[in-house]
């Protein structure tokens, strides 16, 4: 009886720490760039604005342009 009470004192001390250590999900968030042709300084800068957070293009969002 008390190496199950242990068991379950223990499950609930732990609990939070693997609920951290799950990786994020795989979403991958959609861009939509719509501008005339001619933008380029603009979609980089954009590109450069979420690296620095540590967004991959690809991997965690895409631009679609239009």
């Amino acid at each position: 009886m008390r190496l199950i009470g242990l068991a379950v004192i223990l499950g609930l001390t732990l609990a939070p720490l693997a609920v951290k250590a799950q990786p994020r999900s795989g979403k991958v968030y959609r861009i939509a760039f719509l501008a005339p042709s001619g933008y380029a300084s603009q979609m980089e800068a954009l590109r450069g604005g979420l690296r620095d957070p540590g967004y991959v293009e690809g991997q965690n969002f895409v631009i679609e342009f239009r």
